[in-house]
């Protein structure tokens, strides 16, 4: 496996500033939430690192990450963007939702984490 981390790095600060973009267009209402976007590898974390320096990637694009998974069936690394503007509740989504588009438009294999405050 490898990762173009040059690309990985400029596609999560253009998915930054996507969901920017679409939390400007909604009011922040609703239940708050917990929302993010997962980055799927499906490999272990040392196969990951050894490959293509995700981790590096990530923090290069000023995002926070951390990651999980079950053992040695990994599941990724969730993304907390730093979106602007940030909301708690219908901003969130928004931008969650515009975020993962965007990566998944580019060639990543992507979900969003759903969970309720």
């Amino acid at each position: 496996m490898t990762v173009d981390t040059i690309k990985l790095t400029q596609d999560l600060q253009d998915a930054t500033v996507a969901g920017g973009e679409a939390a400007r267009l909604v009011d922040d209402n609703g239940s708050c939430n917990l929302d993010h976007v997962v980055l799927l590898t499906g490999k272990t974390k040392s196969v990951i690192k050894k490959a293509g320096h995700v981790e590096n990637a990530i923090k290069a694009a000023d995002v926070h990450q951390y990651y999980a998974g079950r053992k040695h069936a990994i599941i990724g690394y969730h993304l907390r963007f730093p979106f602007n503007p940030f909301g708690q509740a219908s901003k969130r989504t928004a931008a969650v939702k515009a975020a993962a588009k965007l990566l998944t438009d580019r060639g990543w294999d992507v979900s969003i984490h759903y969970q309720l405050d």
